[in-house]
């Protein structure tokens, strides 16, 4: 085993445990803690989504899509070049169509390689960008109810609500037509 680059005496890793004065103690990371002990556990994420889903109905279950300027013009042709590419089996280095050429993949807002764009691709331009809107607001409730119950340890009532109030809160309610706004905002947590 190399040597650690801190040494604390009296703990010394061994194999997921930590030795302190004799007494082994398992560590406890954040899917260790997180026991699924009641249906209620399971019940709450699933409600997240349905709660998700019934504020995006119109999004998910219609025909419908997003107008506005940025989503429109920039966000669909963008994701309809790159799922294209990748479907084609093809990585998208160079987009031809915007002005004389502009590097695609070094763009970041193209999310070339984000693996929530890649499971999306074999979808239409406008379900994937619906329906990536709407996966993104849902793991933001999932992810806040995760880290309620986990690390602030609140009742299981408490981090469903903190799960709503994040997962339905003015950056992802105001914000829909830009999808990068929502995609960083899940992983702050």
């Amino acid at each position: 085993m190399p040597e650690p680059a801190i040494a604390i005496p009296g703990l010394i890793p061994q194999e997921g445990r930590v030795q302190t004065g004799g007494t082994p103690v398992r560590l406890r990371g954040f899917v260790t803690t997180m026991k699924i002990r009641r249906a209620g556990d399971l019940a709450a994420p699933l409600a997240l989504v349905a709660l998700t889903l019934a504020f995006f109905w119109k999004l998910a279950f219609t025909n419908l899509i997003l107008a506005g300027v940025d989503v429109f013009c920039y966000f669909y042709p963008y994701r309809a070049y790159a799922a294209q590419a990748i479907r084609q089996g093809h990585l998208p280095l160079w987009n031809p169509y915007l002005f004389m050429g502009v590097p695609f993949l070094a763009n970041s807002q193209a999310g070339v390689l984000y693996p929530l764009n890649l499971a999306l691709d074999c979808l239409s331009p406008a379900r994937l960008v619906s329906w990536s809107i709407i996966l993104h607001v849902a793991l933001a409730g999932v992810f806040a109810y995760l880290y309620a119950r986990s690390s602030l340890r609140l009742s299981r009532w408490a981090a469903l609500l903190a799960g709503m109030v994040f997962a339905l809160s003015l950056i992802h309610i105001s914000e829909p037509t830009r999808p990068l706004y929502i995609s960083y905002a899940v992983f702050c947590l």
